[in-house]
Parts: structure tokens; C-alpha cells; sequence
């Protein structure tokens, strides 16, 4: 079985659902204290948007 790329999808007008693994550490006001993980994600999320794809970030956190 191949494994499908970016290149090997027809984003235009489809929605596409991204999951992502953030799991970084938060500050005290609970915003991100360190996003590069979140910066990891960039490349691939703005090339699905620069192809015309419905763009939905998945992530989940424990609490």
C-alpha cells in the first residue's frame, strides 16, 4: 500500500480535518509557554489552505 502525500489530494473545496499533537507546557494564564510544536504544524496547514481545503485543527488536552 502507497502512502498517500499532500501532493496525491485535491484540497480545492474539501474539508480537511488536521490532528495535531500540541501537548506543550502552559504558563500560569494557561496560554502556550513554549509553541513549537504548534509552530511544527505551519508548512502543512498553510499549504492545505493555499490549495483551497476547509481547514479544522484537531487537538485535545487533559485537564
Amino acid at each position: 500500500m502507497a502512502i498517500r502525500t499532500l501532493d496525491d489530494l485535491d484540497a480545492m473545496d474539501t474539508a480537511v480535518g488536521v490532528r495535531v499533537d500540541i501537548n506543550s507546557p502552559l504558563a500560569e494564564d494557561e496560554s502556550l509557554a513554549d509553541d513549537a510544536r504548534l509552530r511544527a504544524h505551519v508548512d502543512t496547514l498553510a499549504e492545505l489552505l493555499d490549495r483551497g481545503a476547509r481547514v479544522a485543527v484537531l487537538d485535545h488536552r487533559l485537564a
